[in-house]
Formats: structure tokens, C-alpha cells, sequence
């Protein structure tokens, strides 16, 4: 009723059309459920496609049957680069200081509520308080609109050991950067599936990541960090996992190259037969 054009409301309420539905279920309810709300919605369609394993399980939960389908990437982008001219890459940018020895972090998020940033810069002080010479890539939209990225640099001690970057940047580069680091981290309070977790592992790098949500269902069980604690956030009430920075310093520390294990079915050459046959199964 709110569309003004009576023409496109009756077309639209009486549609010659199904709803399919692709959903990024990040998080629980507070019952272990769907998060609030999402089952109304989710059955006002006809058919149902979750990102992960990890969200068809909560979907089944509330009665809503869907096959579990994740995105692909493209391989032919995302694959590791050298690393000696990936870090001089790095170096061409204004990192001068990063050396051989140095432990490069990368943090690929945008700045929002479920992206931790402060863990991000916590985790990085904890591994400069344990004497590495961390430096840290950020790529993130905007320095300042949940997090003050600026004042997180600032109060965790980081001052003149952060580089950033925005969109855009081509893949070319993202992937000389990714390729760069020694370790990334997955700052997302619960993940719908996570370009930047897959395009990390995808590089050869490994990102350490929360045991929650959809991201944890590929990344090697050696990169996950188990939550302390959990939290209900928004008007959906959604879960949220608690980190220690301690925790996640450790798996930065000691995580290596070979880590970085990435599933066959990532590859979008690998993952579109399964996703064929579920767009042809509906046109039957």
C-alpha cells in the first residue's frame, strides 16, 4: 500500500512472479533460532537459498527449508602473489618501515557496529606489547562513522604503524596486499558467508576469524578463536560473540603460510554446478 502508482501495486499484489530468496544469516536469535523476525519474512517466499551450512541449520530450526549454496570467487584473481614484491608493493605505498621481520596484518571490513575494530587494533597492541614490529593494513570505507579509526590508532599505541586504503582498489593490487600480509583478521561479529576471509585464504594468507556465523564453516579450525562471552545487539536481537585480544594475538603470532587452506568449492568454476542446477530445478 505505501507505492504511490496504482498500477505497480496491483502488479506487484497480484505478481506473475515467485520470490527467491538468498540470505546472510550472521547471527542467532536469542534462542538459538533465527534472529527475530527473519522466519515472517523468509516464508513470504517461495524458495529459499542460505549462504552456509551454519544458517540453513538455524533456517531449518523455524521451519524453513533451504539448500545451503555459497558464494565463489574467481581464482584467476585471487591467487597468492609473490611475496618479496607483494611487501615492496606495500613498501611504494608509504610503509616504509615494514622489513623482512616485520609482521604485517591485514583488516579488510567496512566501518559498522559488526566489524570489531577495536579488537582489531587490540589484538595488534597485544602482539606489540609481545615485542613483534606489527605493522597493520586497514581497508575500510570511512575512518570515522561507527568506529573512530583515528582514535583507535591513536589509543592503542599504533601511531605511525597503520596504513589505509579505500575503494576504490582494484583486485590486482587487493591481491598483491592480501599477499603481503603474514596474517589477516576477520573482525566480523558473525559472518553471511565473507568475501574478505575467502579472498585472504584464496591469496595464501591466513585470517584468524571468531567460531561463529557463516565465515567459520571454511576457515581451517587451527585460524578460529572461540568466543568468552556473548551479547544481544540491534532491533533484531541479534547474538554476538565477545573476543579476548589476547586470543586472537596468539593465533596471529603463531599461524603460518600453509594455514591458509582454501576448499575446492570456493572456486566459482567449482561452485556454479550446484548453483546451475539450483536456478534450473526452479524453472522446471
Amino acid at each position: 500500500n505505501a507505492c504511490p502508482d496504482p498500477v505497480i501495486r496491483q502488479w506487484l499484489s497480484h505478481r506473475p512472479f515467485e520470490l527467491w530468496g538468498y540470505w546472510p544469516v550472521d547471527a542467532e536469535g536469542v534462542d538459538h533460532h533465527l534472529p527475530h523476525g527473519f522466519p515472517d519474512v523468509m516464508r513470504k517466499y517461495n524458495r529459499n537459498l542460505a549462504y552456509s551450512e551454519w544458517a540453513r541449520t538455524l533456517m531449518k530450526k523455524d521451519d524453513i527449508e533451504a539448500q545451503a549454496l555459497p558464494h565463489g570467487i574467481d581464482t584467476s584473481i585471487w591467487y597468492p602473489r609473490d611475496r618479496k614484491l607483494a611487501r615492496k608493493k606495500v613498501q611504494g605505498l608509504g610503509m616504509t618501515r615494514l622489513g623482512d621481520n616485520s609482521l604485517l596484518v591485514g583488516v579488510v571490513a567496512t566501518n559498522q557496529p559488526r566489524k570489531d575494530w577495536a579488537l582489531a587494533f587490540a589484538t595488534c597492541a597485544e602482539l606489540l606489547k609481545q615485542g613483534q614490529d606489527v605493522l597493520v593494513w586497514c581497508h575500510t570505507d570511512t575512518l570515522r562513522s561507527h568506529w573512530d579509526i583515528v582514535s583507535l590508532v591513536q589509543d592503542f599505541g599504533l601511531l605511525n604503524r597503520v596504513m589505509v586504503t579505500h575503494p576504490p582498489v582494484n583486485d590486482e593490487d587487493m591481491a598483491q596486499l592480501y599477499s603481503a600480509c603474514d596474517a589477516t583478521l576477520g573482525i566480523g561479529l558473525g559472518e553471511g558467508w565473507g568475501f574478505p576471509l575467502a579472498e585472504s585464504l584464496a591469496c595464501g594468507t591466513p585470517v584468524i576469524h571468531g567460531n561463529y556465523g557463516g565465515g567459520a564453516d571454511f576457515i581451517p579450525k587451527q585460524l578460529l578463536v572461540e568466543p568468552i562471552a556473548w551479547r544481544t545487539e540491534g532491533q533484531f536481537n541479534c547474538v554476538r560473540p565477545v573476543f579476548r585480544a589476547e586470543d586472537w594475538a596468539e593465533k596471529a603470532s603463531t599461524t603460518k603460510p600453509e594455514d591458509a587452506i582454501v576448499p575446492g568449492w570456493i572456486k566459482w568454476d567449482n561452485a556454479w554446478k550446484e548453483w546451475s542446477k539450483w536456478l534450473l530445478d526452479g524453472v522446471k
